[in-house]
């Protein structure tokens, strides 16, 4: 039943706001469900962790959005990638436009089937999203990059610090120098093991 006092305004303000709230999407925070797709295609499943909710108190529980293109840092042939695993938090944006094709191409334009906008099948997935509770403590001055305890660290000041946690391996197809102005110290709690066709030492 309508309030009295409801005007023709009201009316068309609060559908407006209804078709906003139900029909457009733009950016939420979701949860990986699963990661099957991860490795061949570079997507995975989600649902939303922030549930819908209507001018009339209604709530409408996170939709789950399947086949997420991830984006991951890359370019000119090079890549950063990393694991993925069920429960990583992420940020989704939704496209303008529809991107069934497109995702499932080779990147090349194309004019999608579909005339649909902001709309949640049609989501890319940000990695690295995080609360206050749940966050990956990041060191406000320096440039880190962990995982499974080893640790490189970038310091502000120029310094670098490369942390194993197990074994540390160095393979390249051609030479491989170490120079120094400074001292070098090699220290091992076991045997030290050099190895080559010709072994040169020089010191002053």
């Amino acid at each position: 039943m309508l309030d009295t006092n409801t005007t023709l305004r009201d009316l068309i303000t609060q559908e407006i706001l209804e078709t906003l709230n139900s029909k457009i999407e733009t950016v939420l925070p979701a949860v990986v469900t699963d990661v099957s797709r991860y490795k061949q295609f570079q997507q995975v499943s989600l649902k939303v962790v922030v549930n819908q909710v209507f001018t009339d108190g209604q709530a409408l529980t996170g939709a789950d959005l399947l086949h997420v293109p991830v984006v991951l840092p890359s370019g000119g042939g090079g890549a950063l990638t990393f694991p993925i695993s069920i429960g990583d938090l992420m940020t989704v944006v939704f496209s303008k436009r529809c991107i069934d094709e497109w995702k499932n191409g080779d990147g090349s334009a194309l004019t999608p089937r579909l005339v649909r906008r902001f709309d949640k099948g049609d989501g890319i997935a940000i990695p690295g999203l995080s609360t206050t509770l749940n966050n990956v403590n990041p060191d406000p001055d320096n440039v880190v990059l962990k995982y499974a305890g080893s640790e490189v660290v970038l310091f502000k000041n120029g310094d670098v610090k490369v942390s194993a946690a197990n074994d540390l391996n160095a393979m390249a197809a051609g030479n491989i120098s170490l120079n120094s102005l400074g001292n070098i110290s090699i220290m091992a709690g076991g045997t030290v093991s050099i190895q080559g066709s010709q072994i040169h030492l020089n010191e002053n």
